[in-house]
């Protein structure tokens, strides 16, 4: 009979928790669910619009600030057509060039097993240096530094000629020093005409080419030797 009872009892507790209306766990998901439409991930412009295509990237040149035809024209009227030198030109200072010609010479360089290109661009800052200063003392109208080293950058072209043939030809011999000595001094010219020109000092083309010429033959010396 107690056993009876006390099934009695447990049957009457359950039914009485079953009736209640207390619910312990009660969640509303539906505010969640609004918070994550509105807050939904939008796809970027990038991927929406496909992938990136480089077709209409600008080339490096422009990117690093060097134009090809400026170079080009600059190059063929300070080296062959001196004539075609006008204000724009003798008054650019453009870097891009010189930039080229220290690169293409380090390359034919390395033709050689000759890894310098430290010592091409440690020596062309040192020397625009140099020459930056002794043209400001020499003329009353100075000239700035990127100038300088404009000028001295583009009459370093012939110098790339001298490393292609001492790859043929033997730098110690006769023809090779000769050859050398017949591009220090076109180096020189085109150097020393140009500052002549920019400073408007045509007299002392003389005093120019001295500093000048002994710059390129330093020049020289890292090519054939």
């Amino acid at each position: 009979r107690k056993q009876r009872r006390k099934r009695k009892t447990s049957t009457r507790r359950h039914n009485h928790m079953a009736q209640s209306n207390i619910d312990f766990f009660q969640t509303d998901y539906s505010q969640s669910v609004k918070d994550h439409d509105n807050h939904s991930y939008i796809p970027s412009t990038i991927n929406s619009t496909g992938p990136v295509s480089f077709d209409d990237e600008p080339p490096l040149w422009e990117e690093l600030g060097i134009d090809p035809d400026l170079v080009k024209t600059k190059t063929v009227a300070i080296l062959v057509q001196k004539r075609r030198l006008n204000d724009l030109l003798l008054n650019d200072t453009d870097l891009g060039g010189p930039f080229i010609f220290c690169l293409l010479l380090g390359g034919v360089m390395m033709l050689r097993t000759k890894l310098i290109f430290g010592y091409i661009f440690g020596f062309s800052f040192t020397s625009s240096l140099i020459m930056y200063g002794l043209l400001n003392l020499m003329s009353p109208l100075g000239i700035g530094f990127s100038h300088t080293m404009s000028v001295l950058g583009y009459s370093l072209a012939p110098m790339i000629l001298l490393a292609l043939t001492s790859i043929v030809l033997p730098p110690t011999g006769i023809i090779g020093f000769l050859i050398g000595v017949a591009i220090i001094g076109y180096c020189t010219h085109s150097a020393s005409y140009m500052f002549t020109k920019v400073l408007q000092t045509a007299d002392e083309g003389v005093l120019y080419a001295y500093p000048i010429g002994l710059l390129y033959a330093c020049f020289a010396l890292f090519v054939m030797f």
